[in-house]
């Protein structure tokens, strides 16, 4: 009789932990995919915001080539800052 009673106070025992083993296993599987998931989606952008971020960087972009084509004109197609020889005033400096 003391026997069958300690080995169902086994079995009981041993079936309360595995389901609070599983249900802390389970709650702690959903934590991470949820948090997974909210870091995700967090920062994905809006189909508004999208569009903006690419006419800000196409108007960047334009921006930039007109600067560089501004300096090529004013250089004369040279890309460094150094200064144009003039032939006739390093003749005039030579003599």
């Amino acid at each position: 009789m003391l026997r069958g009673a300690l080995v169902d106070c086994k079995s009981k025992q041993l079936r309360h932990s595995t389901v609070v083993y599983n249900v802390s296993l389970a709650m702690l599987l959903m934590a991470v995919v949820g948090t997974f998931l909210y870091y995700s989606y967090k920062g994905r952008m809006s189909p508004e915001q999208a569009s903006i971020k690419k006419r800000q960087d196409y108007e960047h972009i334009v921006g930039r080539l007109g600067q560089l084509q501004t300096a090529r004109e004013k250089g004369k197609g040279l890309i460094t800052k150094l200064p144009l020889w003039d032939t006739r005033a390093a003749a005039a400096h030579l003599r």
